[in-house]
């Protein structure tokens, strides 16, 4: 249905309710951020996309060990959009740090390995 301004709508009531009710740098408010940053890039606008992501990435670093996996998701998900404006060098830094924290730290979880592999070589591909 692609009703990406009711969702973002949605997101952003969210988001200020966890703002009014939480430490800036509660998980919950990163994982805001990130669920935020995913419809801008289904809305091709891009850089606001980066935006958000970068804020769930600082929050993220700010209070999680380095090789967490959700630093990983984050990771993952700025090469995604990074990958989508063909700025292919980022794309790939962000990729590979992403499979190396989920290498670390999920080894068992196969699918999610293969995923962010996958990224990395199309990545690649386009260099």
């Amino acid at each position: 249905m692609k009703q990406y301004s009711q969702a973002l709508s949605f997101h952003d009531k969210s988001l200020e309710v966890l703002l009014k009710s939480l430490p800036s740098n509660h998980p919950h408010i990163a994982i805001s951020y990130d669920n935020i940053s995913i419809v801008y890039a289904k809305m091709e606008e891009f850089p606001k996309a980066i935006s958000y992501h970068r804020q769930a990435l600082d929050i993220f670093s700010e209070i999680l060990p380095e090789n967490h996996p959700d630093i990983a998701m984050t990771h993952n998900n700025i090469a995604k959009v990074y990958n989508s404006i063909q700025e292919y060098s980022t794309a790939l830094q962000h990729a590979k740090l992403a499979v190396e924290i989920i290498q670390e730290k999920l080894a068992d979880n196969r699918s999610r390995i293969i995923e962010y592999q996958n990224l990395v070589e199309e990545i690649r591909k386009k260099l």
